[in-house]
């Protein structure tokens, strides 16, 4: 018990080599895009990916300083706002980059046990927003010629509040789960001391 009180993210040395995995693995596929981009002549989309590298490298300096909340919420926000940009250039609401998004919602969630996901689901959904009424409007343009539809928005949004939903019950009761095993284990320690007492007073 006094381990799992001790270990905020379980085991964080585990959760800090992930994360660093996951952090060089984003570098490596952002480096190769703005260089295919760069060679396109795609300037401005190229100043784009190189600007989100900065909070990727930011957050590897936080984790090998011992920190993980901030730059694990840090990197959510950078990989949200990187796949929508990534949508935004390809197809749109129709690209198959959103459907990262609920894996970045079960990730983030089960590591800083669902305190941010509401605000997470809130930034997916602005997100998504933009996708489909963005287009819509005119503002930018996808690349399959696919219009979106605010029906789009609406089923879009519907599966990512499903997954908020469902990852925030499933962390919800593993900490409930949790907090009852600790209680018991401590109700047990109680009653060993009280036992070796009492055999203490009769020995005496």
């Amino acid at each position: 018990s006094s381990y799992l009180r001790r270990r905020t993210y379980g085991n964080e040395e585990q959760v800090a080599k992930i994360m660093r995995w996951v952090a060089f693995s984003s570098l490596f596929v952002l480096l190769v895009l703005g260089i295919n981009l760069l060679f396109k002549g795609k300037y401005t989309e190229t100043v784009a990916i190189l600007i989100g590298i900065v909070p990727i490298i930011t957050s590897l300096i936080m984790i090998n300083r011992g920190m993980l909340s901030l730059p694990i919420t840090l990197f959510a926000i950078s990989a949200i706002i990187l796949l929508t940009y990534i949508s935004a250039i390809g197809n749109g609401i129709h690209d198959v980059a959103i459907m990262a998004y609920p894996i970045i919602l079960i990730v983030t969630g089960l590591i800083l046990k669902g305190k941010i996901l509401p605000y997470l689901t809130g930034f997916i959904i602005l997100c998504l927003s933009w996708l489909v009424f963005a287009d819509i409007l005119g503002f930018y343009h996808p690349n399959g010629g696919l219009i979106a539809q605010a029906d789009d928005f609406l089923f879009a949004s519907a599966i990512i509040l499903i997954t908020s939903n469902a990852v925030y019950l499933l962390v919800g009761d593993i900490h409930h789960n949790l907090t009852l095993a600790r209680e018991e284990i401590e109700e047990r320690e109680k009653a060993e001391m009280a036992r070796e007492e009492l055999v203490q007073q009769l020995k005496l």
